[in-house]
């Protein structure tokens, strides 16, 4: 038997693929009527309400089977009266992973992965941004224990699309099929459709976005045909002058100097390039004001970076990530994780990898990052942060409790 969840969890997933072929925002809407419900998706608009009942229906849920029924694009009143009770025949989708859901357990970017088979099923994973680990397929669990640890992407395990790799093994595995090159064939597209969500996404409202390198290794490993990583190329040459002799290692110098550096000794009002500073007194009111001080003391010292070099690191994977780079739709993140921490948090900055990361500065002056893995303790003050990601120095993950979890 359906339930009017099962009915949003349709319109969400409608949504979500019409506004990945157009491009742009799309609704999923419902109407219920005595035998189950109307479902379809409808470009978004502003200003004027929603769009007409009907425009673009095309799909009954059946309340008592919770199967589905196409119809050409007719008003839902026209598909009212001609839908016969439990004559729905097509299977319809599991309920995918609901945005209350998954961000029920911690705040932060979640991610949704999906793919869908030839039989109208679609397989659905959310990234475990919990304590508890999640367990992979043999397959996708010996692929990660023969990498090298320096080459995967901090926390990738627990990303949602690596999650989906596994889902869909054991899937395929129940229907049947013994090779991994058969499953391909199985798969209407034999590439993940993933999306993050956060507490400011509207329902469905989210664009594909791709899948970092190391899930993108794995699926390609195994025969997918999703493209290749494509990285960010650094600066060349030394277009500022150098920090100050002596604070970073030469190596982590000559990489933050291309990426935009300003080590010229000036006041924190100067230092802070005035978009930067706009952008900070513009969040800044619904967030504490010794968040918002702390802030202005990393740019002060670091202005803007955006730092492209990629590539094995120490202990995980390098990645291009930016620093100065702040949004106003970050706010409810950084209050939830501000209660969790127990310290007031601001955003400066943001990951390239992982489909997206927030990297956030404490009041006391402490660097973390949040992304779909979970969240990280990047160091003491904003010359720790730099040198942990420049080298590819695995951070410290926060447990549920917001309390470090011993070095990775």
């Amino acid at each position: 038997m359906a339930t009017i969840e099962d009915a949003f969890a349709l319109a969400e997933r409608y949504a979500a693929d019409a506004a990945i072929q157009a491009g742009a925002p799309y609704q999923g809407l419902v109407e219920e009527f005595a035998h189950g419900w109307c479902v379809w998706a409808a470009p978004l608009r502003r200003g004027d309400g929603p769009p007409p009942l009907g425009a673009g229906a095309a799909t009954v849920l059946d309340r008592e089977t919770g199967l589905l029924a196409f119809f050409p694009a007719w008003s839902n009143e026209q598909i009212m009266a001609q839908y016969e009770p439990r004559s729905a025949t097509y299977r319809s989708w599991p309920p995918v992973a609901r945005r209350a859901d998954v961000l029920a357990l911690l705040p932060g970017p979640a991610r949704i992965a999906m793919a869908l088979t030839m039989d109208n099923v679609t397989i659905a994973a959310a990234s475990a941004r919990g304590d508890a680990e999640p367990v992979h397929h043999p397959l996708v669990s010996g692929w990660l224990a023969a990498q090298p640890a320096g080459e995967l992407v901090r926390g990738a395990h627990r990303h949602a699309d690596l999650i989906l790799l596994s889902e869909v093994f054991r899937h395929a595995e129940r229907a049947g099929l013994t090779e991994t090159g058969q499953v391909w064939d199985w798969l209407f597209d034999p590439r993940p459709m993933s999306y993050v969500l956060t507490t400011r996404t509207p329902r469905g409202h989210t664009l594909h976005q791709a899948c970092c390198p190391t899930c993108t290794d794995a699926w390609r490993f195994f025969g997918s045909s999703l493209h290749a990583w494509q990285g960010l190329t650094p600066r060349e040459g030394p277009l500022v002058p150098p920090p100050e002799p002596g604070r970073f290692p030469p190596h982590v110098e000559d990489v933050i100097v291309r990426a935009g550096w300003d080590g010229r000794a000036a006041p924190p009002a100067v230092r802070v390039p005035r978009a930067l500073r706009y952008m900070i007194e513009d969040i800044g009111g619904p967030l504490d004001a010794a968040a918002t001080e702390a802030a202005t003391a990393v740019l002060a010292r670091s202005g803007f970076l955006a730092v492209a070099n990629t590539g094995p690191g120490l202990r995980c994977r390098r990645n291009a990530f930016f620093i100065g780079m702040t949004d106003k739709g970050l706010v409810p993140m950084m209050e939830a994780f501000g209660r969790r921490l127990g310290v007031p948090v601001f955003p400066v900055g943001q990951a390239h990898d992982c489909g997206g990361g927030t990297i956030a500065v404490a009041a006391d002056g402490r660097l973390f990052l949040i992304d779909q893995a979970g969240d990280w303790y990047l160091g003491d003050d904003i010359d720790e942060a730099l040198v942990l990601l420049v080298e590819g120095r695995m951070p410290r993950r926060l447990r549920e409790d917001g309390s470090p979890a011993d070095a990775g």
